[in-house]
């Protein structure tokens, strides 16, 4: 009984830690996309979902595609640069499901 809920409080938690991640992923990709220091060389191009699968499972955001004005490179430029494992304290391990 005990372990039971224990295992159903983990996976409310790591349900929330995959919100919080994917609130934060969107934030960063709107404030990147309203930056004033963007818009001067840079165009919105479109929108992507894209979903990244992790130890604490599934992460699910918006990422957005810029243009260059001048050079006519398409870029993402959010999504490369944040490593998400290192938003984790556990970044070698195996997926919960797979533990319990």
């Amino acid at each position: 009984m005990f372990d039971k809920c224990v295992k159903e409080v983990l996976q409310v938690l790591l349900r929330f830690a995959c919100c919080l991640i994917c609130e934060w992923l969107e934030e960063c990709n709107t404030l990147l996309e309203c930056g004033a220091k963007r818009r001067g060389r840079w165009h919105v191009k479109d929108h992507a979902r894209k979903s990244i699968l992790m130890p604490i499972g599934s992460i699910t955001f918006t990422r957005t595609r810029f243009i260059h004005k001048e050079t006519k490179e398409t870029v993402y430029h959010c999504i490369p640069q944040v490593k998400l494992h290192y938003l984790l304290p556990f970044r070698n391990c195996t997926p919960i499901k797979n533990v319990l």
